[in-house]
């Protein structure tokens, strides 16, 4: 699992490298108590380990970062496009790619990742969501979305919404 040792510091080194900013801490809220957990219908286990925000080109970003799992026999497809994030400010968000470094071990050098990433059998990993907000801030508006936004974290199945947790600013009271 060579491949998947590189991915948290390539995720966390692209959310911050284009922006002198140092990401900042999220509070996850778990909607129930067991959430920290998501299970897949295809057998595909997400911890939720952490999140953060950043202000990238002048667009809110929002990441969080989980340990993939698939404890089955049979290799299964995570479907990155049943996942998303909403602001309660109303703001939209666009998925970012999944990338990965490369299997050279280059770390500037990246692959781009399909929205259906395969999973093989018996592996875990990091993976790394990943969203950019679709207004620019400047850094008083980013500052204010930071001090009363809260972004939801959301699977869609069977054409349905399901919240699994919310994210505010760890600085927020």
């Amino acid at each position: 699992m060579k491949f998947f040792a590189l991915v948290p510091l390539l995720g966390f080194y692209l959310f911050c490298a284009t922006s002198a900013r140092h990401p900042d801490e999220t509070r996850i809220i778990y909607i129930a108590s067991d959430s920290q957990t998501y299970h897949l219908s295809n057998g595909l286990r997400l911890n939720i380990k952490y999140a953060a925000f950043n202000k990238i080109k002048r667009h809110f970003d929002c990441a969080v970062f989980c340990d993939l799992q698939n404890p089955g026999i049979q290799p299964a497809v995570l479907d990155r496009g049943m996942f998303m994030v909403r602001s309660s400010a109303g703001m939209n968000f666009d998925a970012n790619p999944f990338t990965t470094s490369h299997m050279a071990g280059l770390l500037l050098k990246v692959d781009n990742q399909p929205d259906q990433y395969p999973v093989a059998a018996g592996s875990h990993g990091e993976y790394v969501f990943s969203w950019h907000g679709d207004a620019k801030l400047t850094d008083n508006e980013y500052r204010g979305h930071l001090a009363t936004d809260t972004v939801s974290f959301i699977a869609k199945t069977s054409g349905t919404e399901q919240v699994l947790f919310k994210l505010v600013w760890a600085k927020r009271k």
